[in-house]
């Protein structure tokens, strides 16, 4: 359960451990975190190449937003890790509530 918070390793739990429902519940909000990191960042990454081509100095105030979806993803993973080492099925906020895969 804790392993499924970093990055792609919820893939560990689900193929040694796919019929534990707490692992199921642990690696569908890892599954989320991993979108949710990958898509902010990508977008992030759009941003940062339409606002240089726009004007340099403008790429550069995203880097901030860059660092700002970094820390919430590390706070995400320590609450959700934090979550499964004291045994608890509580969904990440915001986001682990959006969607349900298993």
């Amino acid at each position: 359960c804790i392993i499924s918070y970093v990055y792609i390793l919820w893939l560990v739990g689900l193929l040694l451990e796919k019929d534990d429902p707490d692992v199921k519940f642990h690696a569908n909000q890892g599954i989320i975190l991993s979108i949710f990191t990958f898509a902010s960042l990508f977008i992030v990454k759009v941003l940062s190449a339409i606002l240089f081509s726009i004007a340099p100095i403008l790429a550069f105030a995203t880097s901030f937003l860059q660092i700002a979806l970094i820390l919430i993803s590390g706070t995400y993973i320590f609450l959700g890790v934090n979550n499964a080492i004291r045994g608890k099925n509580i969904p990440l906020p915001f986001i682990g509530e959006f969607f349900n895969l298993f």
